[in-house]
């Protein structure tokens, strides 16, 4: 079994007891990617490691060495440690659907099987086969220190119920309306935070504002502490300010994309996890 990861994910390929396959990604002048497969891959079954997030190369570069190796006459199984543009599951007349539009490249490939890191919704399922996987490890880890467990909006709902129920810790639900698409508000919050250590879970954290909102609606109802705990961290610009300033006393985010600790952030290794799912599905 050889391991081939994209230049996203070397940060996690490096700690990942599989042996490296050998192959050459690099960028010309103008900017475009050569990928070339440099050995012997001929009726062989290697494992795919990559994340999508922007720049729109890593998406590139994970269709050109999926097509190279498949060229090159190996089986491939894919491990996206992260799926950009799973969170547009709609699309209105005139939008681009840009879900469906990965999905539809990714299964362009003659793929063994498909492993998605905590993808965003279940509702990809619609376009495209796939095993998702979470390091639910991760989250009790987590957990431990805090009285109860909280979903920042529905679409966290499942991840909270599980991890509160797993830890044996109290739940706590909020909903979120966006008046508009810079602002979050809070408008219901279900369970008691009243002298409460809460921990926020979610799969991402992009511009902190649902996740930072949540956390001043939960110490004004008399939460004793606040942190998060989350899969994606992509933190964009703007977002570390907004964490800086809010009452989060910390964010627990995995390296699914790389990351360098910031202030409250604490950075929580992932790699034995992905090594774990592969070998146990290469048996």
């Amino acid at each position: 079994m050889k391991l081939f990861s994209t230049r996203s994910t070397r940060h996690l390929a490096s700690h990942i007891a599989i042996e490296p396959g050998a192959c050459t990604i690099k960028q010309f002048s103008d900017g475009e990617l050569f990928v070339r497969i440099d050995e012997d891959v001929q009726g062989q079954t290697v494992w795919v490691l990559a994340g999508t997030q922007p720049p729109a190369e890593n998406i590139f570069e994970l269709f050109f060495l999926c097509d190279a190796l498949v060229r090159a006459g190996a089986q491939i199984n894919v491990c996206i440690t992260y799926l950009a543009y799973a969170r547009q599951m709609v699309a209105a007349p005139g939008e681009s659907h840009t879900t469906q539009v990965i999905a539809s490249f990714i299964k362009n490939f003659p793929m063994r099987n498909v492993y998605i890191v905590h993808p965003h919704s279940d509702s990809l399922h619609e376009f495209l086969t796939f095993t998702a996987v979470r390091d639910m490890n991760f989250f009790y880890k987590q957990a431990e220190a805090y009285d109860a467990i909280a979903a920042p909006d529905k679409g966290a709902v499942t991840l909270a119920k599980e991890i509160a129920t797993s830890c044996s810790k109290e739940l706590i639900l909020l909903t979120k309306m966006r008046p508009d698409k810079e602002k979050v508000e809070i408008v219901s919050v279900k369970g008691k935070a009243k002298g409460k250590k809460v921990l926020l879970v979610d799969d991402i954290i992009s511009t902190a504002r649902t996740i930072t909102e949540c956390a001043h609606t939960l110490i004004t109802l008399g939460a004793t502490s606040i942190a998060a705990a989350v899969t994606h961290g992509i933190f964009s610009p703007g977002s570390h300010e907004l964490l800086k300033q809010s009452p989060l006393e910390r964010v627990f985010v995995t390296n699914t994309i790389a990351q360098y600790p910031h202030k409250k952030i604490i950075v929580v290794d992932i790699s034995q996890f992905i090594q774990k799912i592969m070998q146990t599905s290469h048996t």
